[in-house]
């Protein structure tokens, strides 16, 4: 079968047929969208929620499950997982293709409503949620060395100087540090003095937290 004898005994229509195809081709080039950035959304949900001092079953069994429960009835979720560690539990939604999640979200924080009465007392405030969002990863990351600096002296000067002088560049949407340990105080508890005394170790972080407020003045 000779697949090119058409075009050869007719050479208007095939000229026709390729100037069809060379002009169909531009204008689809031109109307491609093309973006260095492109917007997208990832049809996704992440509810988080800690509670200081919990294990990892705890956290599980007391905020895990009951938030799966209410979250699980939320419409149009297609795969749902919890991770619990000590002091925090993560949930994570996927949702269908084309979901709108912006009303998804609105079902999740009725849900997250709904379970907190479920939910332990102790928790370090209500359960938040967070939509996905792929434009949020970071664009540029820097990295700081020295061989005479400490890494607390290399985080002093990210944070006060590096920092500050990035975010105030055009188009800058936030500027996190990370990878270095800031200073701190431990307080080992003695649980059987507490308990003698009456007193639970969320009272106890309660009134750590009281006595450790930062706050602006003037």
């Amino acid at each position: 079968m000779n697949v090119s004898g058409p075009f050869i005994r007719r050479p208007i229509g095939t000229s026709l047929l390729a100037m069809g195809l060379f002009v169909g081709g531009m204008l689809c080039y031109f109307l491609l969208g093309v973006a260095a950035l492109p917007n997208m959304q990832f049809p996704a949900i992440f509810v988080q929620a800690s509670q200081a001092g919990a294990d990892a079953s705890t956290m599980a069994s007391t905020v895990a499950a009951p938030l799966e429960r209410h979250l699980g009835q939320v419409p149009g979720i297609t795969l749902m997982r919890s991770h619990s560690a000590e002091g925090s539990t993560f949930v994570f939604m996927l949702f269908d293709t084309g979901t709108d999640l912006n009303s998804s979200a609105r079902e999740v924080q009725a849900a997250i409503n709904a379970a907190i009465p479920d939910l332990p007392s102790g928790l370090n405030g209500a359960p938040s949620y967070q939509k996905a969002n792929p434009n949020d990863d970071p664009v540029i990351a820097f990295a700081l060395t020295s061989d005479t600096q400490s890494a607390a002296d290399l985080y002093n000067v990210a944070d006060s100087l590096l920092a500050q002088r990035l975010r105030q560049l055009p188009g800058v949407s936030s500027v996190e540090i990370a990878g270095a340990a800031t200073p701190a105080i431990r307080v080992d508890v003695n649980l059987r003095a507490l308990n003698a005394m009456g007193i639970s170790p969320d009272q106890l972080r309660n009134a750590l937290t009281a006595a450790n407020v930062t706050a602006p003045q003037g």
